[in-house]
């Protein structure tokens, strides 16, 4: 199984380019569900909030 980091990193890029949601990567790997879904909710957030006029952290 792949772990946790390539997960997360894999599942944001394609959320941002459309591939598929936040509900659709978490149903893909259920073992780090609870793990990955506020990751993946905050880091979205965050690159959200950038492309709005936020300062780049």
């Amino acid at each position: 199984m792949k772990k946790s980091k390539d997960i997360f990193v894999k599942h944001v890029k394609d959320i941002e380019r459309g591939k598929s949601s936040v509900d659709d990567c978490l149903d893909k790997y259920p073992s780090v569900r609870e793990q990955l879904e506020p990751l993946l909710r905050t880091a979205l957030e965050i690159r959200k909030r950038r492309g709005n006029g936020f300062e780049k952290v």
